[in-house]
């Protein structure tokens, strides 16, 4: 899903949550698990992308000296941008599924829109990072043995 789309339909979903579970339709409660399944996913992705900066500062030095500076700005901004984006799905995830207040639905979607990151230029290494992001988030969403995909979450 297009996370600006989702950003768009975010004051619908904000009906699914504050204390309205009692009376939860089918479809709301599909919406919540939905919103709690891609914030599982951009939190495993950001952990994936912090581990792999790791590796990468301890195999190449902090700086990656060399040819592997530009695999470290690449991988720095990638990490960077991962945790923009799982940082607005947990601010989403909250005013969905954890308020207990239409005011706090309201601020958590607030700030998810704050922690969007603006569209890329194309051809910039920002617009590479995001690319590489939506297809990691795609082949996560895909996969149903991925611990997010479990029907308990």
């Amino acid at each position: 899903m297009n996370y600006l789309r989702f950003l768009g339909v975010l004051p619908v979903l904000l009906g699914a949550g504050c204390g309205m579970l009692d009376r939860e339709t089918p479809e709301a409660r599909e919406r919540r698990q939905m919103v709690a399944r891609e914030a599982c996913i951009h939190d495993a992705l950001v952990s994936n992308s912090r581990a792999t900066l790791r590796e990468m500062e301890r195999m190449l030095g902090a700086t990656g000296a060399g040819t592997g500076t530009a695999v470290m700005g690449y991988t720095r901004a990638y990490a960077e941008y991962a945790g923009l984006r799982a940082t607005q799905m947990a601010y989403v995830d909250s005013a969905i599924n954890h308020a207990r207040a239409r005011g706090d639905s309201a601020r958590y979607a607030r700030s998810a829109v704050q922690y969007a990151p603006s569209p890329p230029e194309s051809g910039t290494l920002e617009a590479n990072v995001a690319g590489a992001f939506a297809r990691d988030l795609a082949i996560v969403r895909a996969d149903t043995t991925h611990p997010c995909s479990r029907g308990d979450r």
